[in-house]
């Protein structure tokens, strides 16, 4: 062995089916353009391997370290098209492996391989590092001339420091505008619910007519919706409950009455109730838009059985409340998108190169 050139330990063995799978999947994109000299009983992985590593054999590699945590370090390898791997690719493709080196902390590890992607092919990017080595495979005893030594980390370009630092701005960021929503959020309890004509009536419950005014401007707000007691951590006093996924809710109409009470007349409905005196208030609301139409719509004979079913949808007891499902959605689909970046990076392994900084992206 030419002691200038390293070795580049590479273990396929471990997420072998995984990569098959993946190996598969990518050919069904690009077709027979993509290995058209592979036969039907040639396990695919292990051609690709044939191919892009010829053992023995000195190779070009362009690496770059992708790492999206500290104590996990991810390494991308893209073999350079090249000789028999430059006819087996389809024009203007190439495939890159993403791995992580173990033993973790050993002086000379092995690249654990778990994931094959197909990238447009490119000259050496400003975060990659070109380097000559000598491929061999799944090498159970003494690693020496090791590619990956810290030597190694030391030149390779951590692309995805900056990320982050991005990805944490934005989470912090989410979580600001989650706390901004859940600021917005207001509710009202309510102990009874009852359904006369085609309109709703609620019993509303609150520490005093002052904190009633407070609510009492969300009254005519379109969104409205009755929602059960879970839908606030404490059960009286309206708290968003964060722990919660989905919650059932019933759309309400336009607000139309208010009708002060006396709360001396539902003591047995109250006596749960944190305040000595609260106040009591009658609301009448029309049907949402869907029942309503749904109530137009039924014959005479079958108004009292939907009247029935309508009133069983909204719970017994609950908080007459803003819908902010739409906001709180898309908070939660923001925050998934960067675990789903922060876990699966090895999609798109050079994604966090150009994410922040446009500069970075090919030229179509």
């Amino acid at each position: 062995m030419n002691e200038q050139t390293p070795y580049l330990y590479l273990n396929f063995e471990r997420n072998r089916e995984r990569l098959e799978e993946r190996l598969l999947e990518i050919r069904r994109i690009h077709g027979n353009r993509l290995f058209p000299q592979l036969h039907p009983d040639t396990n695919i992985l292990d051609y690709f391997v044939e191919t892009a590593f010829e053992k023995g054999a000195p190779g070009q590699y362009f690496l770059a370290n992708t790492s999206l945590k500290d104590n996990y370090i991810d390494i991308t390898v893209r073999p350079k098209r090249a000789g028999l791997l430059e006819k087996e690719l389809p024009t203007g493709i190439t495939l890159c492996l993403r791995g992580g080196l173990f033993p973790r902390q050993h002086p000379s590890p092995e690249l654990v391989i778990d994931r094959v992607i197909d990238i447009f092919d490119a000259p050496r990017r400003s975060f990659e590092l070109e380097v000559s080595a000598i491929p061999l495979l799944a090498n159970n005893g003494e690693r020496r001339d090791n590619l990956f030594t810290g030597r190694l980390m030391l030149q390779l370009p951590e692309i995805s420091k900056k990320t982050r630092e991005h990805l944490q701005h934005w989470k912090d960021y989410l979580e600001w505008k989650r706390e901004i929503v859940e600021s917005q959020l207001s509710g009202l309890r309510y102990f009874s619910a009852e359904m006369s004509g085609e309109q709703l009536s609620f019993r509303v419950a609150t520490e005093n007519e002052a904190v009633f005014e407070t609510f009492e401007r969300s009254l005519n707000r379109d969104e409205l919706m009755a929602f059960p007691l879970r839908y606030s951590s404490d059960a009286w006093v309206f708290n968003y409950n964060r722990n919660i996924r989905s919650i059932p809710s019933v759309a309400l109409g336009r607000f139309r009455k208010l009708r002060k009470v006396d709360s001396r007349e539902y003591d047995a409905e109250l006596r749960e109730c944190p305040w000595p005196t609260p106040f009591v208030a009658e609301l009448i609301f029309d049907l949402g838009e869907d029942d309503q139409a749904e109530f137009d719509e039924s014959p005479p004979a079958q108004k009292e059985a939907l009247r029935r079913f309508l009133l069983k949808k909204i719970p017994d007891e609950g908080f007459l409340a803003v819908s902010l499902v739409g906001e709180f959605t898309l908070i939660q689909r923001q925050s998934q998108s960067i675990r789903d970046l922060e876990m699966e990076s090895g999609y798109a392994p050079f994604l966090s190169s150009w994410l922040f900084d446009i500069s970075q992206a090919n030229t179509p």
